[in-house]
């Protein structure tokens, strides 16, 4: 019954993950004017890509419950060509401000951030993908870099992709 449980998990699970965007995940900001950043999750809303404030830090890195937690950052962008990413607007918490965003995976861990507002144009800086936690056991590979971040609009969002269970004598 365990083994079958877990076929029928891996065959949902690579279902699921062969066609998700490669932008979905966790991605780290740039600090703000502030020296703040936060987490993102980026992840599909309907058929476009949005990103949601999931956790923030302030300038020396301790986390904190930001007033913004829960809230859209990026919205509407759909994915281009070559890791290419437009069409969406990034709303920068810090400035109050909406710009007209575009977005470039670069690799699979850095994701560069433009947008402007009018004539004005702003580099909003590297994004770094957030690595998913180990888990290690003394003969035993469980579950490696599989992370649930936590159940969003009732489902779990999968953030990382899973090594499965290993078994050694």
């Amino acid at each position: 019954m365990i083994k079958f449980v877990l076929v029928a998990f891996t065959g949902l699970f690579f279902a699921f993950s062969a066609s998700a965007d490669p932008i979905f995940g966790l991605w780290q900001t740039v600090g703000d004017d502030n020296g703040n950043y936060g987490q993102i999750e980026v992840k599909a809303c309907e058929d476009k890509i949005c990103g949601e404030l999931v956790k923030s830090f302030d300038g020396s890195g301790k986390q904190y419950k930001s007033k913004n937690l829960g809230k859209l950052i990026i919205w509407d962008m759909k994915a281009k060509k070559n890791g290419k990413y437009a069409g969406g607007k990034m709303w920068s918490p810090d400035r109050d401000k909406v710009y007209k965003s575009k977005m470039t995976l670069v690799g699979n861990d850095e994701l560069k951030i433009s947008g402007c507002v009018l004539i004005l144009c702003r580099d909003g800086g590297t994004w770094a993908r957030v690595k998913c936690p180990k888990v290690n056991s003394h003969k035993t590979l469980f579950l490696q870099k599989i992370w649930f971040y936590g159940l969003h609009e009732r489902k779990f969002s999968i953030i990382c992709s899973p090594i499965w269970p290993l078994f050694s004598g």
